[in-house]
């Protein structure tokens, strides 16, 4: 189904609202690859500097103490600039990944994405509650473990996992073909014709 939208420079756009599956797939896996990788980066320069090899060491179990939450936190920096920024100052709700597929994250009604729905879409949704299957998500458990001094890699992860899964299946099977980050950000993902 096609639909004309206005965007901010009253530029008019033919969208589809849904879609496909295996696009998201692969706009995920782009995301996914390209948002470790940023991630990664500043850690691993720290780890380099600090440990004087050549080792690409992003467990920051494995760093010195004294280096491991100011790596952990610059990482997560890198994280939000990629997810947060990214989207809502570069390229008006889009990744790499959303870029390259030519779709792109909006509120319910069309309008463009503001700080607050991506928010909750990129940070509570994704990284927070469904965060098992992104870097970064592995990367604020590490840093949270190490802080408390408590274990909660384990946990959070398997919990991730469970809602990852059904995040996935509710963009196969529900109509809307919205996850569960989608849900509680009130955004969906719509085609765009040219990577605006």
């Amino acid at each position: 189904m096609k639909k004309v939208i206005k965007t901010s420079n009253e530029t008019k756009l033919a969208v589809s609202q849904e879609v496909p599956s295996w696009k998201r797939f692969i706009a995920y896996m782009v995301d996914w690859y390209i948002g470790s990788i940023f991630t990664s980066l500043p850690m691993v320069l720290i780890y380099m500097k600090v440990t004087n090899t050549q080792d690409l060491n992003t467990n920051l179990f494995q760093y010195p103490k004294q280096y491991a939450i100011l790596a952990g936190c610059t990482g997560l920096g890198f994280a939000l600039f990629y997810y947060m920024i990214v989207p809502l100052v570069i390229w008006n709700g889009q990744t790499l990944g959303k870029r390259w597929c030519h779709f792109k994250i909006v509120k319910e009604g069309y309008d463009s994405i503001m700080f607050k729905e991506l928010f909750v879409r990129q940070i509570i949704g994704i990284l927070l509650i469904e965060g098992a299957l992104i870097f970064p998500s592995n990367l604020l458990h590490q840093v949270l473990s190490l802080i408390t001094n408590i274990n909660l890699i384990t946990p959070l992860m398997y919990v991730g996992i469970v809602i990852s899964v059904l995040s996935g299946i509710f963009v196969i099977f529900r109509k809307d073909q919205k996850a569960i980050h989608d849900l509680i950000s009130n955004t969906k993902v719509i085609c765009v014709n040219n990577a605006s």
